[in-house]
């Protein structure tokens, strides 16, 4: 390993990322187009400054790329990758990733620090590998993340697939809700191609969303201006084209939005980013969101896929549609006495976070506690 760079200017680093993104297995989380968008909307908000890591080859050309944000919280100076909560994956960019050793991995970040003084890198939801190569990380060690990813793999048949998934009475069950379901008119499902489609959907997300979360008693994130201009800029929203190979996915019966997903299409995966479904009554019995989940496996089918990805968390839905649990990890890699502090402290709240989700009376206690909380703001 050569010279290391580290930059808070993406347009200096917007070369050699875009050719490592063309290079290396990267998830659509690590892109250039969508970390720069995260960047400017909810990095900024929450005080980020960009931390972008480029480690070279002796003869100058780029091997790695960590794309980083820096926070302070208190005396410590924290890196962490850019994307927070929205990025279901969080990895760098490493272009022979199966050739990096610890004695690699533990410099590199090493001089990161010295350059741009890191007290603590903290690495939450990592992947042990992604498209069949390892995440070169995890030569630091660490522990499980307090959820799996979940994903389905694509074959050429729609029809193989769905007999894998469901048994003949489940896919009985299946037709008499999708019976239900176009009672309320012709059952459509189709990508947003436009940005009066991109913004339909977007505001029926936000509907959908919503209303889910009061029925919950919790909070909704998308409450939050600056996730909406993520969200809305990633997405095309306002523009000719989407960024990052969003995709909006729109199921509708007769004219009324009933479901909506949106996802991040690269290489052959598509990686879901958001989901929600009409709550009415007169939809939710049809179960509206289950319906597009199988015109996203028959659309992927068609257009050649290889998998589709649902994110972080567990869910009924996922359990029956994906078959494949990838397990994540969490590092926190300290290069100072008071990050060692910070590490120690990450560890032990993940670690407990992990405890509660699976500890189904712990984790109603916490629900419990949420709601008190948000219940007061509701009034």
């Amino acid at each position: 390993m050569g010279e290391i760079e580290v930059f808070d200017d993406f347009a200096r680093a917007e070369r050699d990322w875009r050719r490592l993104e063309a290079t290396c297995a990267a998830s659509p989380y690590q892109t250039f187009a969508f970390c720069s968008a995260w960047m400017a909307t909810i990095g900024a908000t929450e005080g980020a400054t960009p931390l972008i890591a480029i480690a070279r080859a002796r003869g100058g050309e780029p091997i790695a790329l960590l794309p980083l944000q820096r926070r302070r919280f208190g005396p410590l100076n924290v890196a962490s990758f850019q994307g927070g909560r929205m990025a279901n994956y969080q990895f760098g960019l490493f272009r022979e990733p199966d050739s990096w050793a610890r004695a690699d991995v533990v410099p590199l970040l090493q001089r990161i620090a010295g350059r741009a003084r890191v007290d603590l890198f903290v690495f939450a939801q990592q992947p042990l590998a992604w498209r069949g190569r390892v995440n070169p990380l995890r030569e630091l060690g660490g522990a499980p993340s307090p959820s799996f990813a979940y994903a389905t793999r694509l074959d050429d048949d729609y029809s193989a697939w769905l007999a894998a998934h469901y048994s003949a009475d489940a896919r009985k069950k299946r037709r008499a809700k999708t019976r239900k379901l176009g009672a309320l008119g012709p059952l459509t499902a189709a990508r947003a191609a436009t940005p009066a489609a991109r913004r339909a959907a977007f505001e029926a997300f936000l509907a959908q969303k919503r209303a889910r979360m009061a029925a919950l008693a919790l909070p909704d994130e998308f409450e939050d201006p600056a996730i909406r201009a993520f969200v809305a800029l990633l997405g095309g929203v306002e523009s000719d084209e989407p960024e990052a190979g969003f995709v909006w996915f729109v199921a509708r019966a007769g004219e009324r939005i009933v479901s909506v997903f949106a996802g991040l299409e690269r290489a052959g995966r598509l990686s879901g980013l958001l989901f929600s479904h009409d709550m009415a009554p007169e939809v939710a019995i049809g179960s509206p969101g289950e319906w597009l989940t199988h015109a996203l496996v028959e659309d992927g089918v068609a257009r050649g896929l290889e998998a589709i990805d649902f994110g972080v968390g567990e869910a009924r839905y996922k359990a029956e549609i994906c078959e494949i649990a990838e397990p994540q990890f969490d590092t926190a890699f300290a290069t100072t006495a008071i990050g060692a502090a910070g590490a120690l402290a990450f560890r032990w709240g993940r670690a407990l976070k992990r405890h509660i989700k699976h500890s189904p009376r712990l984790f109603d206690a916490a629900r419990a506690v949420q709601r008190l909380i948000v219940r007061p703001r509701a009034r």
